[in-house]
């Protein structure tokens, strides 16, 4: 798609190169110019507010996907905040029970995990099913 922008890019810069050559610098008919100078800033305009408009929807993608990249990185440090509290879990109170000839009894009461610890937030993590639609489509295809 990058690539698409690019070709579409230089195809109008040398069609409006040509467009100007033929114009102004090859001299046309004096009717050609007459109506040349309503052309050329109308056309200009056009290409002026395409481009802003394409410079608007590429900004709006890239913000996408810098939020899509934070929230996969939100989600992963929480996955392994929780990995890091049930391996410690394990080696401090899991481990030691596991050695003794009664370990559901010797167990010994812990407090609860910390409500205060991040959560994964599945809602900002929806473009992930997205993408894996999509990239079903293809494997399947």
């Amino acid at each position: 798609m990058d690539d698409n922008r690019y070709v579409i890019g230089i195809l109008l810069a040398v069609a409006f190169t040509a467009l100007y050559t033929w114009l102004f610098v090859a001299g046309p008919p004096a009717a050609w110019k007459e109506w040349s100078e309503g052309l050329v800033p109308l056309v200009a305009a056009f290409a002026g507010a395409w481009l802003a408009f394409r410079y608007n929807i590429q900004q709006k993608e890239n913000e996408v996907r810098q939020a899509n990249i934070a929230a996969g990185n939100a989600a992963l440090f929480t996955l392994f905040q929780q990995l890091n509290f049930l391996s410690h879990y394990q080696i401090d109170i899991v481990e030691p029970a596991r050695k003794s000839k009664q370990p559901y009894l010797d167990l010994h009461a812990t407090l609860p995990y910390p409500e205060d610890e991040p959560a994964v937030r599945f809602g900002s993590l929806d473009f992930l099913l997205k993408r894996k639609a999509a990239m079903s489509r293809k494997l399947l295809n």
